[in-house]
């Protein structure tokens, strides 16, 4: 059992999320932050939940969008900030690794491994290398289907989004949705809430300083999607930017 790291699943309950909830809870304290609907799954999620300590279920009501600021109009993105603002208030480890509820991961032990390997990585927003782009391409465009990371720092993250999307904090220009896309709003989220000086961001140097690529085939075999086109990919990943690793994008 891993003491220190909690697995979030976080979006829509499905049956890939309920395999993901008892496989992942064997190693892992887990928080599963979901929506409530009518469903038998919900059902099965909260007995699966009931019968094993390790297993937080967080059933929240879908938010409305339609009032937020900053967001495309068709947006998922908003789902995914309040989903993980509300899970990270039940995990008090010190590391999160976060997943999507329509993907699945056999083995996180190397991920573990490599955040809490060093004093330098412990400080790193380390992802696999779905939809990452070169630095010198698109700065700051990570991989936010699953990443490992400081609880702390996360927690600071979304909680931030969350009140400048809901208005009750100023818009940063980096946050807005459309100018920049939702993977490098969420990787300059992550150097706020480090409170690293905004002056530094366009170094590649911070770049290489706070974050860390890795290549999904470390994490055994895996289901990963692409909502907008439907696309799913069995353990066969590539990426459309050719971004491997870490070398890759920094290159």
């Amino acid at each position: 059992m891993e003491e220190n790291v909690t697995v979030i699943i976080q979006g829509p309950i499905s049956e890939l999320s309920l395999r993901s909830l008892r496989e992942y809870s064997k190693e892992y304290r887990v928080v599963f932050s979901t929506w409530m609907e009518s469903s038998y799954l919900i059902d099965e999620a909260k007995e699966i939940a009931e019968k094993n300590e390790n297993i937080k279920l967080v059933l929240s009501e879908s938010p409305d969008i339609s009032n937020k600021i900053g967001l495309l109009k068709d947006t998922t993105f908003y789902y995914a900030v309040a989903g993980m603002d509300i899970a990270l208030k039940h995990v008090d480890t010190d590391f999160v690794i976060r997943t999507r509820s329509d993907e699945h991961f056999e083995d996180f032990q190397t991920i573990v491994s490599l955040a809490l390997g060093s004093p330098k990585n412990k400080e790193k927003f380390i992802c696999g290398n779905i939809f990452v782009r070169k630095f010198n391409d698109v700065q700051y465009h990570i991989g936010d289907h699953v990443y490992i990371a400081k609880t702390e720092y996360l927690k600071k993250a979304f909680c931030n989004l969350r009140k400048m999307y809901d208005g009750e904090k100023q818009l940063a220009p980096w946050a807005e949705q459309g100018p920049s896309a939702a993977e490098s709003i969420l990787g300059h989220a992550f150097l706020h809430a480090k409170n690293i000086d905004s002056k530094n961001w366009p170094d590649i140097q911070c770049f290489i300083n706070n974050f860390h690529i890795f290549n999904l085939s470390i994490l055994g075999d895996y289901v990963v999607r692409w909502g907008h086109t439907n696309q799913i990919w069995f353990s066969d990943f590539i990426n459309h930017h050719s971004v491997e690793n870490m070398k890759d994008a920094i290159h």
